[in-house]
């Protein structure tokens, strides 16, 4: 069906909460949020009263410690502290350094439950319930793809292919526009989900992680977008731009995720973005800021007032661990500044958090703390350190 002249699928945004319109197309907002930011909100205030769980030990056996505390029988939570949800995207971030026989079975929890739901969200609630958190994500079928691609289980492709296939199909005839790239003035979630942006550069990242990911298992997808034009649309000069109708904002997401993907395997640019972020200071006292600085970001949804910039020029260590692995491959100088500052950082809390302030402080808010134990920090310090 349409509306204003706009695909919309009602499955694929969600028909079960109070709605409210953003930019041009009606979005809902789930009813599970209630519930999931009451919990969340007094276990930050949990933490804020006792602290974080300190893990002993080096940097291997704090992330040891992490991902036994993360999985808990079922499937792997996307933190070991109030982020115990299913994140899809959290998932498909770590996927590749996780143990294979408990990544199927968290896909096999996840795929039931989305096919019973009948769309693929962003998270599964404690409770089992799907939600999108705060719109549909582009970037929630890319990762599960990219999940199933890591782990090649044949006999899960196979029970859900008329899904999946299904899925694909119905993420193409919302989120691709005409010309192959991501629609504009349609508010997508992201890994910057409080950010409203239009066909931003992570968004059709994404579109070329499906692409690939759902080829290598086996699936159609009808993607046309290229590297090739993706990089003719976004580069400006010496960094990828945040968005297809900005000429030059910068943005750590967009010239990370391409170049830790493997989507853009460039060497020159990888450097080029590197040194753009690490001169505009982004990268310390923790890499990586979101922005450089709250006044360049973007538009934000009204929950971040509870939360205020929260994706500003924070530092997230999710997109510092993806910016160290990509200094790694393409510039040792760059690398050996990052893994400094965050194994500092790792060894100081005995933890791995998941945001901090530009003064490198675990992020608080009245309402919020920092997360502990991430899925994605553990996985992917086990990789690079």
């Amino acid at each position: 069906m349409q509306r204003n002249g706009i695909p919309f699928a009602r499955g694929a945004t969600g028909v079960n909460g109070p709605q409210f319109v953003v930019s041009r197309v009606r979005i809902t907002m789930d009813t599970a949020l209630i519930g999931e930011g009451l919990r969340i909100a007094r276990l930050s205030l949990w933490r804020k009263l006792r602290g974080w769980k300190r893990y002993p030990g080096d940097i291997p056996q704090i992330c040891d410690g992490i991902l036994n505390d993360c999985w808990n029988g079922r499937y792997y939570q996307a933190s070991a502290g109030h982020f115990c949800q299913f994140y899809t995207r959290d998932f498909g971030i770590a996927s590749p350094f996780l143990e294979k026989e408990k990544s199927v079975a968290t896909l096999r929890y996840a795929l039931e439950r989305f096919s019973k739901r009948g769309r693929v969200t962003t998270s599964i609630t404690p409770s089992g319930r799907c939600f999108d958190f705060p719109v549909f994500a582009p970037d929630s079928l890319a990762f599960l793809f990219r999940a199933l691609s890591v782990a090649k289980d044949k006999q899960l492709l196979n029970e859900y292919r008329g899904f999946l296939q299904e899925q694909i199909d119905k993420w193409c005839r919302i989120v691709l526009d005409d010309d192959g790239f991501v629609r504009r003035n349609i508010h997508f979630s992201s890994m910057r989900d409080h950010s409203i942006r239009s066909s931003s550069c992570y968004d059709n990242s994404m579109a070329l992680l499906l692409k690939e990911a759902a080829r290598s298992c086996g699936f159609r997808t009808g993607i046309t977008l290229t590297a090739s034009k993706f990089i003719k649309e976004f580069w400006a000069d010496d960094h990828f731009k945040d968005e297809r109708d900005t000429d030059t904002s910068l943005s750590g997401d967009a010239n990370v995720v391409p170049f830790w993907l493997g989507i853009i395997d460039n060497k020159k640019m990888a450097r080029l973005a590197l040194h753009c972020l690490d001169d505009a200071g982004m990268t310390l006292p923790v890499p990586l800021a979101y922005s450089p600085s709250k006044a360049a970001s973007p538009k934000m949804i009204k929950a971040e007032m509870l939360v205020p910039n929260w994706e500003g020029d924070t530092r997230w260590m999710q997109l510092g661990l993806m910016y160290a692995a990509v200094a790694k491959k393409n510039d040792k100088q760059l690398f050996e500044k990052a893994k400094q500052a965050i194994t500092n950082n790792i060894r100081k809390n005995q933890n791995i958090l998941e945001v901090f302030t530009k003064e490198g402080k675990p992020y608080t808010s009245l309402f919020y703390h920092a997360d502990e134990g991430m899925l994605w920090g553990a996985a992917l310090s086990k990789s690079l350190f």
